[in-house]
């Protein structure tokens, strides 16, 4: 689970493979689902500085990058060095300026500058 910036919102899954948010002030549901394509499991994921979007994780190497109001998959990011295991990173976060997206395995760290049109 990661905390929004703004410490309101929190961000969960499980192994349904499905992200939600969830409104800590009331406990409810605080935006659609977001469906990971592939079914594919998360290991981690981080928000953005300003909480507009939501970076995570895949099973299977990938990086996805989801805007945090439509739900909507922005980006997903590719080339990691994964570790000799097929899990891929393990652990992801945005730069301080949110310029830039990092994810780290046990033997490798991969950066990648975030595209103007994934931005909000």
């Amino acid at each position: 689970m990661a905390f929004s910036p703004d410490g309101k919102t929190i961000a969960t899954t499980g192994y349904d493979c499905v992200i939600r948010l969830w409104d800590l002030a009331t406990g409810k549901k605080k935006a659609e689902e977001f469906r990971t394509s592939h079914h594919a499991a998360m290991s981690s994921f981080a928000f953005s500085p300003d909480g507009s979007r939501l970076v995570g994780t895949m099973a299977d190497g990938s990086v996805k990058l989801w805007d945090t109001t439509s739900a909507q998959e922005l980006l997903t990011l590719k080339g990691h060095k994964s570790d000799p295991e097929p899990a891929g990173p393990s652990s992801v976060t945005f730069s301080q300026d949110g310029e830039t997206i990092v994810a780290a395995s046990r033997l490798d760290v991969t950066r990648w500058p975030v595209r103007t049109e994934a931005r909000k």
